[in-house]
């Protein structure tokens, strides 16, 4: 009878464990005090504009909620995007925007917001009287414009493309003003893509590597292309077809590309871009790949072809090294067209013993010129801050003694002798001088 009872009372025991294994456990929230903590607004963010008149109050979330980040995400190319929405994954959006005085005084609402918000950051127009942002829905990205002094937003766009986030120079997101403080260059989904592509579970071949016989140390990244079911998908996401909103309507610039980079010239007559192209790779991310550097007018006419750079699989490793030929694109924002680059003297080997190791060229509009020799440095160039005519910093600098150089010289006769700022050792923070603060002058 024992042995029965006993029995019995194991099966029942065993049953009990069994379906308490089997419920459905769901999240559970904290006692309501630390609910009431997590869920406290938070301080906003600033945005001030450029004319020092007007803050944009950024109003944030929390914490990001389970179920953005449950979304559907692509790890492709060292990118990671949410396919619903041809942008970045695991975003933390804002939830909402007010306008105040400089002086903290006067916040004010503004009409016209969209419903159930999803925020990019304010993108101000250089007057200050207007600034654009984005709103991310389940299944696209829009623009919007506020215009500060109606306190009015209004939608620009739909579908707008980005996938490669805040890679447009100077701007929020996909987006960039021009001088002309109306007109905005932006990139859309490409039109007339082909179905999306599909992975299958069920491989058509094997995946082929070639090895040219060239000997290097290859770099260990995330997120790269697998096989060419995702080098397809990478490239129905990455195609987008630039568009210019002139306050009024949005038109074509020139056909649709794989365009990583929109940089407006400042003078606002022109445009930098930076478009990939194929073959892809397997084992170096997108910036990486083939890509063509060009300067083009406000109609997507190309009037230049700056750098085509061809696939980059083997980056040199030595201190200071770099790849021969021209690097670092820029415009001079102290001239209204004229783009900026550099090349190494030393042919990329630091190593060798020379006084100058890199040069700078410009090239102005109409870009038919022989480039000009600008400036040359005597360690690795790091940088330009424009000021105004005769006036303009530039940085240099040595990862291997971790030396680093600014100096000032005039940009109308830059061969003189350059006047050194400061010399300091990025070990030792506490040498560090900080950064010049400028504010627009033009």
């Amino acid at each position: 009878m024992k042995c029965k009872l006993f029995f019995i009372a194991v099966i029942q025991i065993f049953a009990l464990s069994v379906a308490t294994a089997q419920e459905a456990l769901k999240y559970q929230l904290p006692p309501a005090e630390i609910v009431k903590i997590v869920d406290a607004p938070q301080i906003p963010l600033v945005s001030v504009s450029p004319d020092k008149t007007s803050i944009v109050l950024v109003e944030r979330p929390g914490i990001i909620t389970i179920k953005e980040l449950s979304a559907e995400e692509y790890r492709i190319a060292g990118l990671r995007i949410n396919p619903a929405t041809s942008g970045p994954s695991r975003q933390t959006f804002n939830l909402g925007f007010k306008i105040m005085n400089i002086d903290g005084t006067n916040i004010r609402e503004i009409g016209g917001m969209p419903q159930d918000a999803r925020l990019g950051v304010p993108v101000w127009s250089t007057d200050g009287k207007k600034f654009a942002f984005s709103n991310t829905k389940q299944s696209s990205i829009e623009l919007w414009v506020c215009d500060v002094a109606t306190l009015t937003a209004s939608k620009v766009a739909d579908d707008i493309n980005m996938v490669f986030g805040n890679s447009f120079r100077g701007s929020g997101g996909s987006f960039n003003w021009l001088s002309d403080n109306k007109s905005i260059v932006y990139c859309v989904r490409a039109p007339g893509m082909e179905e999306k592509p599909e992975r299958s579970l069920t491989p058509e071949g094997p995946v082929v590597q070639e090895n040219l016989g060239k000997r290097g140390q290859v770099s260990t990244y995330q997120d790269l292309l697998q096989n060419p079911t995702d080098e397809m998908i990478f490239e129905y996401y990455a195609m987008s077809q630039m568009m210019l909103w002139d306050g009024t309507k949005s038109v074509k610039l020139g056909k649709p590309g794989m365009i990583t980079d929109v940089s407006p010239s400042p003078d606002g007559l022109y445009l930098m871009t930076t478009i990939i192209k194929r073959p892809f790779s397997y084992i170096v991310p997108f910036n990486s790949f083939p890509s063509s550097i060009q300067i083009r007018d406000l109609q997507g006419n190309v009037v230049k072809v700056l750098l085509d750079k061809p696939l980059i699989e083997n980056n040199p490793r030595d201190y200071d090294a770099v790849l021969p030929g021209p690097r670092s694109f820029s415009w001079r924002s102290d001239r209204p067209s004229t783009v900026c680059w550099v090349e190494a003297l030393d042919g990329g080997d630091f190593k060798k013993e020379m006084q100058y190791h890199d040069q700078v060229y410009t090239l102005s509009a109409p870009f038919t010129a022989t480039p000009e020799k600008f400036i040359a440095t005597e360690k690795r160039f790091a940088g330009f801050t424009w000021g105004k005519e005769d006036c303009a910093l530039i940085y240099e600098g040595s990862s291997k003694t971790r030396i680093f150089i600014t100096s000032s010289f005039n940009p109308n006769d830059p061969l003189k002798v350059k006047t050194k700022v400061f010399e300091y050792n990025t070990d030792n923070s506490y040498d560090n001088p900080g950064r010049f603060v400028t504010e627009l002058n033009i």
